[in-house]
């Protein structure tokens, strides 16, 4: 397995510096109540390339997604040109792809895959 893999308190680690609070939750039951804006994530897949007929190395895919009732949450960065949260997360994570964007109960759900 791959020695320098980060952990998923790592992956915590840096979605709460990027929201820049402490609003960043692990697979929530129900029965917690979230505060806004938030990070909420969730392991999807374990990728498990193989050689010699053995696994690898292991790459975790993450579900991510971020929930506001601001679609521009997050502090600008316009030196860098990034005008929201998604934009700046995007940027942050190079192995992320977007997936889509949804109103729920007027909240903002922006979902990301992430391999981390």
């Amino acid at each position: 397995m791959e020695a320098n893999r980060k952990s998923r308190l790592d992956l915590d680690k840096e979605l709460r510096e990027l929201l820049g609070s402490n609003n960043v939750y692990f697979s929530p039951p129900e029965s917690i109540s979230l505060k806004y804006p938030c990070i909420v994530y969730h392991v999807d897949s374990i990728d498990t390339p193989k050689a010699d007929n053995k696994n690898y190395f292991l790459n975790k895919r993450y579900i991510v997604t971020i929930i506001d009732d601001d679609p521009d949450s997050g502090e600008f960065d316009e030196s860098r040109g990034l005008f929201s949260l998604v934009e700046k997360f995007l940027m942050h994570f190079p192995l992320c792809r977007y997936a889509n964007h949804r109103v729920v109960n007027n909240l903002n759900h922006d979902t990301f895959y992430l391999y981390y």
